[in-house]
């Protein structure tokens, strides 16, 4: 605005720009308007220019790649439908053409491609896609199936196993049961989801980072929860401050275990133990288990080593401890980006 203003001046034009609707108005000699209109013939074409370069290098459309599951950028072609769509705000089954003619699918709502092979009696494969915006980091697509929220964090209510129908009709619920080395189903009391877009967002970076060197071995690992912990978890995530002082024998830092077996073991140590805190929510009789807490989280474990009780922090070049590197049970990690707390668990064990 400021150089076409300058330039009308020089030419002794009078112009009046309305950006609201987008109309330039100009009084003067038609000789002196030629100069003008080349001007904004070729501010706009700036203009124009600049705004594919914001669509080019301040978003990415990525799909993940069926073997690896590395973030691969989709071609330009389609990148390009794909964010049109996004900004007209297209919902639902899409076809798109990419740079061979091909036409190739996508659901808008699931955010994913789906894939047909070439024998029409096989099943399709669904593909995740996500758009990126460089210029808002938080923008990373959250999981589709977290209820909308308001606040920073939150704790959503699955189901209470006392609720059994309920309990088996929620299929989120009967996913967590089949995790390897999951808690006996009796012992459940309540399972909550935890929803932190911040965290999630930290997470997924780190991911990527670690893809990135071939390292990321993501796993889902179980974590002893501490009751005037949970929130603080919650919300902020794990870090050295949350180090097991009484099991730190393969280094200090936050201990995740293969097997929630294991973590009911943990609390009943710890219990007893004096110089830790108490896991009971509540005042408990002697006759009835105490209510304990457990997390299931999705951790980076990368490249891992043996650790000991004097290491602090891992040694360079490797992401975790753990006890045993040929067949690990238990992970001490360092960095809270290197973990995402998914589901709370409240239960009852039978060994107390």
């Amino acid at each position: 605005i400021a150089v076409l203003q300058k330039e009308c001046n020089t030419c002794h034009v009078s112009c009046k720009i309305d950006q609201a609707n987008n109309i330039i108005e100009l009084e003067g000699l038609s000789g002196d308007f030629i100069q003008i209109e080349k001007l904004i013939n070729d501010l706009c074409l700036i203009s124009a220019r600049r705004a594919l370069d914001d669509i080019q290098y301040s978003t990415q459309w990525i799909y993940y790649d069926a073997i690896t599951n590395r973030p691969v950028a989709f071609g330009e072609i389609i990148k390009q439908q794909l964010e049109k769509c996004y900004l007209q705000k297209q919902r639902g089954l899409v076809n798109l053409k990419d740079h061979t003619g091909h036409i190739r699918t996508f659901d808008l709502d699931k955010m994913i491609e789906i894939i047909h092979g070439n024998n029409p009696n096989l099943h399709s494969t669904d593909v995740k896609i996500e758009r990126r915006d460089f210029k808002n980091p938080q923008s990373i697509q959250l999981p589709p199936y977290w209820t909308p929220m308001t606040k920073p964090w939150d704790r959503i209510l699955l189901g209470r196993r006392e609720n059994l129908f309920e309990w088996k009709a929620n299929n989120e619920i009967q996913k967590l049961l089949k995790l390897p080395h999951m808690l006996p189903e009796p012992w459940l009391i309540e399972i909550h989801r935890i929803q932190n877009p911040r965290m999630f967002q930290q997470y997924m970076t780190h991911k990527d980072n670690f893809a990135a060197r071939s390292q990321a071995n993501e796993r889902i690992l179980y974590r002893l929860a501490q009751v005037n912990l949970i929130d603080d978890m919650c919300a902020h995530g794990f870090n050295r401050s949350h180090t097991d002082s009484a099991f730190s024998a393969y280094g200090h830092g936050c201990h995740f275990y293969c097997k929630a077996i294991d973590i009911d073991r943990t609390a009943t140590l710890l219990a007893k133990n004096f110089e830790t805190n108490s896991i009971l929510s509540q005042q408990q009789t002697p006759s009835k288990p105490p209510v304990r807490f457990l997390f299931i989280c999705k951790v980076l474990v990368g490249r891992y080593t043996r650790g000991d009780a004097s290491m602090k922090t891992c040694p360079p070049g490797y992401d975790s401890l753990v006890n045993d590197t040929l067949s690990p049970e238990v992970f001490v990690t360092h960095h809270d980006a290197q973990v995402l707390p998914e589901y709370l668990i409240a239960y009852q064990s039978a060994i107390f």
